[in-house]
């Protein structure tokens, strides 16, 4: 007998294609939409009002932009939730499409949600079954126990193919000598996860990402900021933060999707990501500051 799909998982289905549709005639019908880059300015300038941008003490930076980032994150969205958003609206492109975080593969977004359904149905009702297997957490789920708020972050999820999420797994991010995806790929060369050694055990694996390294990075170091004694020290003393900062300052945040998300995110979870706003301030912060949990 053929697997079926309940009237529940329908609804659920034509309300995220519903919402959807709305979004992409929303982002149709005013070319601001998507990306208002004056509401953009006024909405960072009024963020970070009482933050001192000169201060020079990058304890003292760290800890005033881990208190703004929480306590501006008025609303802790749920895992679940997080992905409709992601594919509703928060990770969609200029071009309305999905793109795999790590290989830059498109991905229409309707057959997206449709093809969550269709796993949702195949797979057993459990609370990893469903639309979240291509998902990707920037921090992976194991490096936190999988725990709320920092589970359904938006700040650190991104729409992923399943192969990549799979090859990615819980490894750290390295930049490896001999592979440099940006001096070759083009708009026409893509589909590749990136490079991955190791990763059968606990924090002993490493991957490089083909594609989007300062998107990743600047995700990853909000993560830190936010978060500073969230992630187990196996896995967080295995982290180059050193790495972060290259791909942040080599691959700066000047996309108008990485933008895009950045506004949708404030708009839904109320706090942002600074290393977007205000990419010179990673050269000050001190993350010395970052106390790993202990919590195994």
């Amino acid at each position: 007998m053929g697997t079926s799909i309940t009237s529940n998982e329908n609804t659920s289905t034509a309300s995220r294609l519903q919402t959807l549709d709305a979004n992409l005639e929303r982002f149709s019908a005013d070319a601001n939409a998507y990306y208002d880059a004056a509401r953009d300015k006024a909405d960072v300038e009024q963020y970070y009002a009482g933050l001192n941008r000169n201060e020079q003490d990058g304890k003292v930076l760290f800890k005033a932009l881990n208190k703004l980032l929480k306590d501006t994150h008025t609303e802790e969205v749920r895992y679940k939730k997080s992905d409709d958003y992601l594919k509703g609206s928060v990770d969609l492109h200029d071009d309305k499409m999905l793109r795999s975080i790590y290989s830059g593969k498109e991905a229409e977004p309707h057959k997206v949600i449709e093809e969550d359904a269709a796993m949702a149905a195949a797979e057993s009702e459990t609370s990893d079954s469903g639309h979240a297997v291509n998902v990707e957490h920037v921090v992976p789920q194991s490096w936190f126990k999988k725990a709320e708020p920092m589970r359904g972050d938006m700040h650190h999820l991104f729409y992923c193919e399943e192969k990549c999420n799979s090859f990615r797994g819980n490894k750290r991010y390295v930049d490896f000598a001999d592979y440099k995806p940006e001096e070759f790929r083009t708009d026409t060369v893509r589909g590749e996860c990136g490079k991955g050694v190791g990763g059968g055990g606990a924090a002993d694996g490493e991957f490089e990402p083909e594609y989007a390294k300062g998107v990743v990075a600047r995700a990853m170091l909000y993560f830190i900021l936010r978060y500073p004694d969230k992630i187990i020290k196996e896995y967080a003393e295995q982290q180059d933060i050193n790495v972060l900062l290259k791909w942040h300052k080599d691959f700066p945040p000047n996309l108008k999707y990485e933008k895009h998300r950045n506004q949708e995110i404030f708009a839904i979870q109320g706090n942002r990501n600074p290393f977007i706003d205000l990419p010179e301030l990673a050269d000050r912060i001190d993350f010395s500051v970052y106390k790993p949990s202990h919590n195994q």
